[in-house]
């Protein structure tokens, strides 16, 4: 029975999403043992299934930076490796399954199916690869189900290494991949996503649109209450020393707390959904792979 797993593709394929299906937490570990690589381990709920979830790989077998040899090391000191591919990523998530085939017991899940569904069968594409496979959407919980059940009793013999076979996937998401595949199209794309981000927040937040003119805001609606609370604190009558230890002190700092945190709650949420709608992988896996061959770490 397998005991300890291996959780490894490319980059933004939504490997942590999946991670955090399985085994609903996070731990994180400052170091992996004998090595400075940063990891999250946890079990499959209800299981002694140990998961890694390991930074993302571009060239297993030439690693470009130190990060991607240690994982690709420390993926084959694990009893299985499982593949985690996505649709704009199949072409490189198809080359770590012939890669590590060859040494390990493989599975390939091919994540955010929800965005891009291949067009052959689970089943049929498991018989052609003679290996695992599973189609899931770790955000929707779609087939992680199925895949915690099979780790849980998968009792593989040996390695069995296997040849890259062509996923069809459905025409949208090919033309969308041949668009954003072109690194100048892709870098402008970024820039685009990354200042259209910046204006959203600002409009949302502080309600100034890009134009110059102002609008509703959270942080300008919630201001007056942060100050009401500051003039109760004056009125209370409580004595001048602690009336400005908690005017000038605490509420300060707790104002600044709650006028920050909506900044960082908003990023997180476009992030995660940038992250598992595909478009970060879509536009950066060009420009990553273009940083590599350069000798600079992609991430």
């Amino acid at each position: 029975m397998v005991r300890r797993v291996a959780l490894i593709g490319p980059p933004n394929v939504g490997k942590s999403s999946l991670f955090f299906a399985l085994t609903g937490r996070y731990v994180k570990t400052a170091n992996y043992p004998g090595t400075t690589l940063e990891v999250n381990v946890g079990k499959i709920r209800g299981t002694d299934v140990e998961v890694v979830d390991l930074p993302g790989v571009f060239n297993p077998s030439n690693p470009r930076d130190e990060d991607e040899k240690l994982a690709v090391d420390a993926a084959l000191s694990y009893d299985v490796v499982v593949v985690v591919g996505a649709p704009h990523a199949l072409k490189e998530a198809l080359e770590l399954v012939e890669y590590f085939s060859k040494f390990k017991p493989v599975a390939l899940v091919l994540n955010m199916v929800d965005i891009g569904k291949p067009e052959v069968p689970a089943k049929e594409l498991s018989t052609k690869l003679g290996i695992p496979v599973f189609y899931t959407s770790a955000v929707r919980r779609v087939g992680v189900a199925e895949l915690a059940e099979f780790l849980k009793q998968w009792a593989p013999g040996g390695p069995t290494p296997v040849k890259p076979v062509e996923i069809p996937v459905k025409p949208s998401t090919r033309v969308v991949s041949a668009i954003f595949s072109r690194p100048l199209v892709a870098a402008v794309a970024v820039f685009a996503l990354s200042m259209a981000t910046v204006f959203f927040m600002l409009a949302l937040l502080e309600g100034v649109l890009p134009w110059g003119a102002e609008g509703p805001g959270l942080l300008p609606a919630i201001e007056p209450y942060l100050d009401a609370v500051r003039e109760w604190i004056f009125a209370a009558g409580f004595p001048p020393l602690l009336t400005s230890f908690l005017a000038y002190g605490l509420w300060t700092g707790v104002s600044a707390l709650l006028g920050f945190l909506p900044y960082v709650l908003v990023a997180v949420a476009l992030m995660a959904l940038y992250e598992e709608s595909g478009v970060i992988g879509l536009l950066t896996r060009t420009l990553e792979s273009r940083l590599v061959a350069l000798g600079i770490p992609g991430r």
